[in-house]
């Protein structure tokens, strides 16, 4: 007669779904990072976008400071 203990022969099958389970939460993370990764990606092209929006407003607030100056001192020569 076979007189394994039970606690022998669960074992291997809770290790099983143990592993199943870790396998299972691995994939969930790696999707968890990819998604993570593209909107950093995203935010990324948003900031540089932000700052070139930033710069070519700056350059347009000089030409405007510079036509504000040359126009008054058109109007008090």
């Amino acid at each position: 007669m076979n007189s394994v203990p039970q606690e022998l022969t669960a074992a291997p099958v809770q290790h099983a779904i143990q592993l199943e389970q870790l396998q299972e939460d691995y994939q969930r993370l790696l999707q968890e990072k990819r998604a993570l990764e593209m909107r950093v990606q995203k935010d990324e092209e948003r900031r540089h976008a932000f700052i070139h929006i930033l710069s070519d407003l700056n350059t347009l607030n000089r030409k405007l400071t510079d036509q504000r100056k040359a126009i008054t001192r058109r109007i008090c020569v």
